[in-house]
């Protein structure tokens, strides 16, 4: 689940993360879109940058909120 959740916080963020600076504007992004704050730090561990640690469900909560709109548009409809 976590990897799809990485993938549609890519396409949402329009690029794909690949170093600290992408990070940290995932990080600013987020905030503007949500209100809340994921540091740029568990973002790099997130996607492989730093030293991998399980992360939080409240972490999965906010990257969900901020893929809301995408995913809502592109999950298919039964």
């Amino acid at each position: 689940m976590e990897g799809i959740l990485k993938k549609a916080v890519e396409k949402k963020f329009g690029f794909k993360i690949v170093n600290r600076g992408d990070c940290e504007k995932l990080s600013e992004v987020i905030h503007e879109q949500t209100s809340k704050n994921v540091n740029y730090n568990t973002l790099r561990r997130i996607y492989g940058l730093a030293k991998q640690v399980k992360t939080r469900k409240d972490t999965l909560d906010v990257l969900s909120q901020y893929t809301v709109s995408y995913t809502h548009l592109t999950l298919p409809t039964n």
